[in-house]
């Protein structure tokens, strides 16, 4: 009795799991799509919109803004370095253009701006959970 009643329980948990699984993924697909329809280029997933994307479009002054505050200016220099938002460079500043998105490698953090809302208009999650928003100012 006591071995059917352990194999009941574990055919439940194991379902169970895999319902809580199932509406996990089912929910992460909801995000995805509604994100990506709420962007002008809906019809590009984010990394074919970066794949069109020539290297020679990014270097430029952009507005930075973060958590909805503009912070000031960089400039993202053709040589991958950029100078930030207060006019000052360092070595370990770098930019580079993935699939994926624009990747930008500040001094002790890594902004990864997945999202093109428009060209020049980037977005990313900021390593402080706040969003971060690079702007091309013409």
């Amino acid at each position: 009795m006591a071995t059917v009643a352990a194999l009941m329980f574990a055919a439940l948990a194991l379902f169970l799991f895999l319902r809580v699984r199932e509406v996990t993924v089912s929910q992460h697909r909801t995000r995805a799509s509604a994100s990506e329809t709420t962007a002008p280029f809906s019809n590009l997933t984010p990394s074919a919109a970066f794949q069109n994307l020539r290297e020679s479009e990014l270097p430029g002054r952009y507005k930075f803004i973060e958590g909805g505050e503009e912070l000031g200016t960089m400039t993202l220099n053709p040589d991958h370095t950029f100078i930030n938002k207060d006019g000052t460079t360092f070595k370990r500043y770098r930019w580079d253009i993935t699939p994926e998105g624009l990747v930008i490698l500040w001094q002790r953090a890594t902004s990864r701006f997945t999202i093109m809302e428009k060209p020049g208009v980037y977005v990313a999650q900021g390593p402080n959970g706040k969003e971060q928003r690079l702007e091309k100012v013409e």
